[in-house]
């Protein structure tokens, strides 16, 4: 086990699938049921639920950063899509972490 704990930060930056010069999509899309999976052997997986609670399908461009006991940065940001959302639908996603999180404990910020 490390001597010290890291945080998960998941950065997201939720892009509609609209056209360019349309309007934002009216209501809110939330990730939800975050976990982060750890294995007896490689690297950890991260998984969760977007929620689309707009009226057009979505595209979730998702960033994931560990952080150390500092909140320093430990490696660089991962970056990861979740596909054509539906209007009113959610998709579970699960995606390998290229890090090493023994130890790591699960937290998350959305911007506003």
């Amino acid at each position: 086990m490390l001597k010290y704990f890291a945080a998960l930060c998941l950065t997201l930056a939720l892009l509609p699938l609209a056209g360019c010069g349309e309007d934002e999509p009216t209501g809110q899309i939330q990730v939800t049921d975050l976990r982060l999976i750890r294995q007896q052997v490689g690297y950890p997986e991260l998984s969760g639920l977007v929620v689309n609670g707009t009226d057009r399908a979505i595209v979730a461009d998702l960033g994931v950063r560990l952080l150390g006991s500092e909140n320093l940065p430990i490696g660089d940001l991962e970056r990861f899509t979740v596909n054509n959302v539906a209007p009113g639908d959610s998709a579970r996603f699960r995606r390998r972490l290229d890090v090493d999180a023994r130890g790591a404990r699960l937290d998350y910020v959305i911007p506003g």
